[in-house]
């Protein structure tokens, strides 16, 4: 497979420079139509999508479940398909290396449409197979559904406000969708439509980063198929999904100098949590060192401090009640935020041993560390690589779950400009060779992308109405669901998240099912507690496949 994905590069540069000689360096030429390769693009994207559909799929006793392995049987047949037959890796070298090739706005709607509904297939699939959490998911859903409950967005969770345990002033937009009719949907589809968002807006700056429609095309495939986008998205759902749609317009509108978009940007980057601060005064230091446009700058820097400053010392603690939960992540360096950055700067050693340890070098190889030569942007991520390697909690360090999401937009356009300038590199006799260049560069970044990492994986579908049928026996009275199970009831009062410790006392149901994520427990846990709920006399048990009620004695008999 790699000779012969060689072969087909080494041949479709010199097929594209023939092609580029007969149609003249200038572009001009007939406008194309619907290429072979836009058609056989379009199929990928249609056989992506049925797999995320009706996956994961079973063949010949293999269960196919990552999206990785139809993208890679696709483009295995491309390649051998080109590799086979001159005439279409000729055709397809002169398409992918044309110079006046544009990508129409309807197009670019197009693909951010299917990168909608793919992601939304995607997280779907993981919601009715079980895979989503209380602790993530209903933390946001429940109290966007009974909003004035025990407080403004409060969290029966965690027994505070949302804005509590962060200032996530997003989710307000939520409120009125809710209000027509509470539904875990919103969310589910809030985010894919957030993922594709994010695809449409980061094409257009990695367009005007890059100067080229079929890089910045690669480049945004890439984000949506990069390890660290899919693990954030099948997360379903955290406010942190906002960051890559709300910076790539905010970085479009610094690129491309409209100060509409900018300010729309800005405060819509600032209001997804008070951490914006570090993307945002990360764009004041590249915007005035690299790009001498000081006063986009200070609006930039301002704006992230001053919010941050309320959020921080006003918001957080009215709705916590007391100082932030998580300040102590970075207490080694200091006991406050800038205590905590004066420390860093005047412990470089150390601020360098963390760096070296931490996640960002997964995330830069799955760019093929293209970012490093696109140092302006990456400027910018500079606080938050700094800081986020610099904390004690190991999920942030490593950029787990969703902690890489505000990286992600900064990183993309650093490996979109480092392209650009690697394409240029000893190309003094044949203009079109750059071009070649740079676009066979992001094509790479999008095979390491899509193959480098876990990607997105498909779980098989559960009886996702099982749950809440049975816990309708419960009627009004008090009932304890396992945190896997519990984004899939409904929003009664009386139901609460099963967390440790498990009392028996004849009073609270249970609703439990084994076989998936034991999420707080461990697996013995959770099978444990379901062997003394069968062995305890004031406990009927009633099972459908696999999820199991166990109500106390003194209820009613549960109807269906």
């Amino acid at each position: 497979m790699a000779r012969a994905l060689q072969r087909v590069i080494r041949g479709a540069l010199r097929d594209g420079r023939a092609a580029e000689e007969m149609l003249g360096n200038s572009g001009a030429g007939p406008p194309s139509r619907l290429s072979g390769l836009a058609i056989l693009s379009w199929a990928i994207v249609a056989f992506l999508l049925l797999f995320a559909a009706t996956g994961p799929w079973r063949i010949v006793g293999v269960e196919i479940n990552r999206l990785a392995v139809p993208l890679g049987a696709a483009l295995g047949l491309v390649i051998l398909w080109m590799a086979v037959f001159p005439v279409a890796r000729s055709a397809s070298a002169g398409a992918f290396l044309r110079e006046d090739l544009h990508i129409s706005r309807r197009l670019i709607a197009a693909g951010g449409a299917a990168a909608t509904v793919l992601v939304y297939l995607l997280i779907r699939n993981r919601y009715y197979g079980f895979e989503v959490n209380a602790w993530d998911f209903s933390f946001y859903d429940r109290p966007l559904a009974h909003p004035f409950n025990g407080g403004f967005l409060f969290n029966d969770i965690e027994n505070r406000s949302v804005l509590g345990t962060h200032a996530y002033f997003l989710l307000l937009p939520f409120l009125p969708l809710y209000a027509i009719t509470p539904s875990p949907q919103w969310l589910l589809g809030g985010q894919a439509v957030l993922v594709g968002l994010a695809v449409v807006a980061g094409f257009y700056c990695l367009r005007k980063v890059s100067e080229d429609d079929v890089t910045a095309a690669l480049l945004s495939a890439a984000f949506l198929v990069n390890p660290y986008t899919a693990r954030a998205a099948q997360y379903v759902f955290h406010p942190e999904i906002f960051y890559p749609a709300c910076l790539f317009l905010l970085l479009h509108g610094f690129l491309a100098k409209r100060p509409v978009l900018f300010v729309l940007g800005l405060g819509a980057t600032a209001a997804v949590k008070e951490d914006a601060v570090l993307p945002l005064v990360g764009l004041a230091l590249s915007a005035s060192l690299c790009y001498r446009r000081h006063r986009w700058a200070a609006v930039a820097a301002g704006a992230g401090v001053g919010l941050f400053l309320l959020d921080y010392y006003v918001v957080l603690p009215h709705f916590a009640g007391g100082p932030p939960w998580y300040e102590h992540y970075w207490a080694r360096y200091g006991s406050s935020p800038l205590a905590a950055a004066v420390g860093m700067a005047t412990h470089p050693v150390a601020l360098a041993a963390d760096f070296m340890r931490s996640g960002f070098w997964r995330l830069a190889a799955t760019l093929a560390f293209t970012l490093f030569v696109g140092y302006e942007t990456l400027l910018a991520a500079v606080p938050m690589i700094l800081s986020y390697g610099a904390a004690a909690n190991t999920r942030l360090s490593q950029l787990r779950l969703y902690y890489s999401l505000p990286l992600l937009p900064f990183v993309f356009l650093a490996a979109a400009s480092g392209l650009k300038k690697l394409g240029s590199l000893g190309t003094k006799t044949y203009a079109g060779h750059a071009r070649a260049r740079c676009r066979v560069g992001a094509l790479v970044v999008f095979l390491c992308s899509a193959f480098f990492g876990p990607g997105y994986r498909l779980v098989g579908r559960q009886a996702a109405e099982v749950p809440s049928r049975l816990a309708r026996s419960a009627a009004d009275q008090p009932l304890l669901v396992q945190g896997a199970l519990f984004p899939h009831v409904g929003y009664p009062r009386n139901y609460s998240v099963l967390k440790p410790p498990v009392v028996l006392d004849g009073r609270h149901g249970f609703l439990i099912a084994p076989h998936v994520s034991p999420y707080p427990f461990s697996r013995n846990e959770l099978q444990a507690i379901a062997e003394r709920l069968l062995a305890d006399s004031n406990y009927r048990v009633t099972t459908d496949r696999g999820v199991m009620l166990a109500a106390p004695a003194t209820w009613a008999t549960p109807q269906d």
